[in-house]
C-alpha cells in the first residue's frame, strides 16, 4: 500500500484553536500534539466544512480514484492543526488556548510572542517594532517553561517570548489554569514552548525559510531564517533512535522618531508695562516687575520642556536547539534536549530639550482656547540671549544576553503505569553598558513653537541664530558610563508518576516530586561627570554625522542635528574616560569614586533559592 502526503495549504498558514472544545472524558495524558506515525483520516466529504477551489477539487477528484486503487491519502495542513489544537483542548485539565503548527513554517509571525497574540486572552505591549511583554487576562509576566520544564533569562524570573523564534516551534499552550504538575509561582499562567523533536517526523526531514524585512524609517533590510533537519532510525531489536537540528536567526532594524512637550507647566502672565511681552511666574527681573502668579482667566500654562527624542537600533537573535530520542521499545524512551538563545542589541538613544521654562520673555502668545481656570497657547516665540541653550545627548548603548539549556530524561509509558524522570540545567548572562555624551548648543537661540502643528502634530519649532549642523555650535555637556551584568544558573529534576484506571471511580492519581536550586547575581556601576567638558566638537575624539528626524509630514524646522556617531562612542569610550576624569576601566559596584553614583543594595547583589515540591491530584 503506497502512503501518499498531501498539503493543501500555503506554508504561510497557521492554526489557532479559537472554538471551545465539547465536553470530554479527561485523560492525563499530556498537552501535545499527535504522534505524526498515527495515520491520518482521509479526504473529508465537502459536508465537513472544506472549503474547495478549483484546484482543490481536482485534488479530491484525485484523492478519489486514489483510494479507488487501494491507496492511503493522508492530508495535512490547517485543517489537522486545528483539529491537534482541539484535541489538546479537549483532552487538558486545564483552561487552555493552543497555537500547533504541524508543519515546518506554519507560524507567519518572526517571535513566539508575536504568534501568542493570536491567542484568546493574550495580549501584547508593541514597542520598538515587536511584540515584547505578553499579557494573560491583564496580567504582566507570565512563566514560562520550555518543554514543561522551567526557563528563565538571567536574574529575572521569566525567559522573553520574543526570543523564541516561531521557526522553531511545535506548539505554544497557554494555560489560564494551573495544575498542581505545573510549574508553580506566577499568577498570570504560563505559557509552555514546546520544542520540535526528531519523533515528531516519520522519517527524514529537512525544511527551512527565509524572508527580509525592509523599514523604511531606518531604510535597511532585515534577513530572518531558519533551517531544520531531522531523521530517525531503527536501532536495535525493535528500537529506534532519532536525532534533531534546529537553527534559527531573526534580527530587524527599528527608529522611534517623537516630537515631545513634557507633562508638566509653568505659568507666564501678560506684563504690565508691556501687554504683548509675557513673564513667567518666577521671574522677578523681568521687564522689573514682578509679574502675577497663576491668575485664573489671564496666565497662560505652557510646557515646561518641548524637544525631539529618537530611539533607533538594531537587534538579532541567533537561537538553535536540537534533541536526540531513543525508543528501545514501545514502552521505554530517553531523550537529551539542548536549546541556545542568544541576543544582541546594539541602540541609539538621542535627545534634543529646549527649556522653556528657563527663558524669560515670550512675545507672539496665540492663545488656543479657555481651560477651567487657564488658558492655553497654540504657539509662541520665547527669547533669552546668553541664558538658555538647548541641551541634549547621544548615547550608545549595547546589550547582549546568552542563554542555554540542557536536559535529559526518560518515560515509561504502559497501559497501567507511566512514570517520568527529567534533569536540567540553566546558565544566563546578560550585559549591558551605555556610554553617552551630553551636549548644549554654545548659542541661546530665538524660538518659534506651534506647540500642535499640522500632519503628525507635536510640537514644532524653529530657530533663529544657531545653525544646528555647525560643528562650531556644539559643546560638551556632561559624560556618563555605565555597566551592568547580570547572571543566573540552576539545576532543576522532576520525577512524575501516574497510576491509570486504579479505581471505577479514580480514573488516576498522578504524583510527583521537583527540585531546583538556583542561582543569581546583579552588579550594576554608573557614574556621570560635567568635569572636563564644556569643549566644542572639534576638540573630542569623535565622528560626527548629521541625524535627521524624518517625520512624514516634514514640518519641524529643526530637523537635523550634528552627534557622534554611535561606534566613535564606543570606540572611544578610553579617551572620554580620560577627559571626564574617571577611574580608569569600566565603573564598579562599591568603588570609590567623587563621579561614580553611590551602589545602593539593590544594584549589587547575590541570592541562591531552592525549591522543593511534592504534588497529588
Amino acid at each position: 500500500m503506497r502512503r501518499i502526503s498531501m498539503n493543501l495549504l500555503s506554508t504561510s498558514a497557521m492554526a489557532v484553536a479559537l472554538i471551545a472544545a465539547p465536553a470530554a472524558a479527561q485523560t492525563t495524558d499530556p498537552a501535545t500534539p499527535p504522534d505524526p506515525t498515527v495515520e491520518a483520516q482521509t479526504q473529508p466529504a465537502p459536508d465537513q466544512g472544506a472549503a474547495q477551489t478549483d484546484d482543490a477539487v481536482q485534488t479530491a477528484a484525485g484523492a478519489d480514484q486514489a483510494a479507488a486503487d487501494g491507496e492511503t491519502i493522508v492530508v495535512t495542513g490547517l485543517r489537522r492543526s486545528m483539529q491537534s489544537s482541539q484535541n489538546i483542548k479537549r483532552n487538558s485539565e486545564q483552561i487552555v488556548d493552543v497555537v500547533v503548527a504541524e508543519d515546518i513554517g506554519k507560524l507567519p509571525d518572526r517571535t513566539v510572542s508575536e504568534a501568542l497574540a493570536r491567542i484568546p486572552g493574550v495580549s501584547v505591549e508593541r514597542a520598538q517594532a515587536e511584540a515584547g511583554d505578553v499579557f494573560v487576562r491583564g496580567l504582566r509576566d507570565p512563566a514560562t517553561t520550555y518543554n514543561g520544564r522551567d526557563i528563565f533569562t538571567a536574574e529575572v524570573r521569566h525567559v522573553a517570548p520574543q526570543d523564541f523564534p516561531a521557526g522553531g516551534v511545535a506548539a505554544l499552550e497557554v494555560f489560564k489554569s494551573q495544575t498542581a504538575d505545573q510549574i508553580e509561582g506566577n499568577l498570570a499562567g504560563l505559557i509552555n514552548v514546546r520544542g520540535r523533536r526528531p519523533f515528531d517526523f516519520n522519517g527524514l526531514e529537512v525544511a527551512g525559510s527565509a524572508n527580509a524585512t525592509y523599514a523604511d524609517l531606518s531604510k535597511d533590510w532585515a534577513w530572518n531564517g531558519n533551517a531544520l533537519i531531522s531523521d530517525r532510525w531503527d536501532f536495535g531489536d525493535g528500537g529506534e533512535f532519532g536525532a534533531l537540528l534546529n537553527v534559527s536567526y531573526t534580527e530587524l532594524t527599528y527608529e522611534d522618531h517623537i516630537r515631545f512637550d513634557s507633562g508638566d507647566f509653568f505659568g507666564i502672565n501678560p506684563s504690565g508695562a508691556n501687554p504683548n511681552v509675557f513673564c513667567d511666574n518666577f521671574d522677578f527681573g523681568c521687564l522689573g516687575t514682578a509679574p502675577g502668579d497663576n491668575i485664573p482667566g489671564t496666565t497662560v500654562r505652557v510646557p515646561a520642556v518641548v524637544g525631539l527624542f529618537m530611539n533607533a537600533g538594531k537587534r538579532w537573535r541567533p537561537s538553535a536547539n536540537a534533541s536526540i530520542q531513543y525508543r528501545p521499545n514501545s514502552d521505554l524512551q530517553f531523550y537529551v534536549d539542548g536549546l541556545y538563545q542568544g541576543f544582541r542589541r546594539q541602540v541609539s538613544d538621542r535627545s534634543f530639550n529646549v527649556p522653556l521654562f528657563a527663558f524669560r520673555n515670550y512675545t507672539n502668545v496665540e492663545i488656543e482656547g479657555e481651560g477651567d481656570l487657564f488658558a492655553y497657547p497654540s504657539s509662541l516665540t520665547a527669547n533669552a540671549p546668553n541664558c538658555c541653550r538647548p541641551d541634549g545627548f547621544q548615547a550608545a548603548t549595547w546589550e547582549k544576553t546568552n542563554t542555554y539549556q540542557i536536559a535529559g530524561g526518560a518515560v515509561w509509558d504502559t497501559d497501567r503505569v507511566r512514570l517520568a524522570a527529567d534533569i536540567a540545567r540553566t546558565d544566563s548572562q546578560f550585559d549591558l553598558s551605555v556610554y553617552s555624551v551630553d551636549y548644549q548648543l554654545v548659542n541661546s537661540p530665538t524660538i518659534d513653537i506651534l506647540f500642535d502643528g499640522p500632519g503628525d502634530g507635536g510640537a514644532q519649532f524653529e530657530f533663529t541664530g544657531s545653525d544646528t549642523t555647525d560643528p562650531a555650535n556644539y559643546r560638551s555637556f556632561g559624560i556618563f558610563d555605565r555597566h551592568l551584568t547580570a547572571k543566573g544558573d540552576d539545576w532543576q529534576a522532576r520525577v512524575d508518576l501516574t497510576l491509570k484506571e486504579v479505581a471505577p471511580w479514580a480514573r488516576g492519581i498522578d504524583l510527583g516530586v521537583r527540585f531546583n536550586d538556583r542561582d543569581a547575581s546583579f552588579a550594576n556601576a554608573e557614574r556621570f561627570t560635567r568635569n572636563g567638558t564644556g569643549g566644542l566638537w572639534s576638540q573630542f575624539p569623535l565622528e560626527f554625522e548629521e541625524v535627521d528626524w524624518r517625520f512624514r509630514d516634514g514640518n519641524n524646522g529643526v530637523n537635523t542635528l550634528l552627534l557622534p556617531t554611535y561606534h566613535s562612542i564606543r570606540d572611544s569610550i578610553t579617551e572620554l574616560r580620560s577627559i571626564a576624569g574617571f577611574l580608569p576601566g569600566r565603573p564598579q559596584p562599591g568603588l570609590e569614586e567623587v563621579t561614580q553614583d553611590r551602589t545602593g543594595p539593590s544594584d549589587d547583589y547575590t541570592a541562591n533559592e531552592k525549591g522543593y515540591t511534592g504534588y497529588a491530584q
